[in-house]
């Protein structure tokens, strides 16, 4: 008659559970890759995922090994300090960067004309007359003048009229630039002018060499009674300046 054998006592080595090692594993082996790939110029931005993931696992791989349920404390321990450096050289990389482009100047134009200052946050130049922004682009827009409908649809509204301004483009940069990065609002008599774009040209997508110049025409919804005509003009939309062309129209 067989008799049943009780459990091993607790402290039997050859009763064990298997040691949940994996967490602390993958956190310093994404650690050690992680703070490596962080300190590449450039492409060290794709350690970000990993020193974050790293230094994750590495807090869940301390805290198994304090529950005496993962046995590679070190691993652990190593992983979180190395993802943790990573993560710091990340972030001085990202705010050194974002400090150069804010506070290094774009190359100046030599176009004759106005030029920006950089205190400036706007100004204001009469039609025809071009303006030169601190990026070298400059912008020249025409004297309004009354733009007849082609066909009825594209008319003007009950109470408003169409005026046509012509917008010129120079690239005083010295590297290639789009004239559809340029942006354009209007308004007539204090309130805000729509542009027609059934009669408007439709801003360029085109890519404008050093030196050169586009033109291209603008139609604007306006009040049928006169009145000032404020037609503003940026050449990108991080330009610091916006730049105001006022007349009677």
């Amino acid at each position: 008659m067989s008799t049943q054998q009780p459990p091993p006592a607790s402290g039997d080595s050859s009763y064990s559970v298997t040691p949940m090692n994996g967490i602390g594993v993958a956190a310093l082996v994404l650690g050690i890759v992680g703070f490596l790939m962080s300190l590449l110029p450039l492409i060290g931005v794709v350690a970000w995922p990993m020193v974050v993931l790293g230094l994750i696992f590495g807090v869940v791989g301390i805290m198994r090994a304090r529950r005496k349920i993962a046995t590679n404390l070190g691993m652990a321990v190593a992983g979180t300090v190395l993802s943790a450096l990573g993560l710091v050289v990340c972030i001085v990389y990202a705010a050194s960067f974002s400090y150069y482009v804010a506070t290094t100047p774009p190359p100046s134009g030599s176009m004759p004309g106005a030029t920006q200052d950089d205190s400036e946050t706007a100004v204001q130049v009469g039609f025809d007359q071009p303006y030169t922004f601190s990026g070298g682009e400059t912008i020249t827009i025409s004297r309004p003048v009354e733009h007849p409908a082609d066909n009825p649809y594209a008319d003007a509204p009950t109470g408003e009229r169409l005026v046509q301004t012509t917008v010129t483009v120079h690239n005083g940069t010295g590297r290639p630039f789009n004239a559809a990065s340029v942006g354009l609002t209007a308004q007539h008599r204090g309130q805000v002018a729509s542009q027609s774009y059934l009669n408007s040209d439709a801003i360029p997508d085109v890519e404008i060499p050093p030196g050169g110049n586009v033109s291209f025409h603008t139609v604007w919804e306006i009040s049928s009674e006169p009145g000032e005509l404020r037609i503003s003009a940026k050449p990108t939309i991080f330009a610091h300046t916006t730049a105001y062309w006022v007349g009677q129209a």
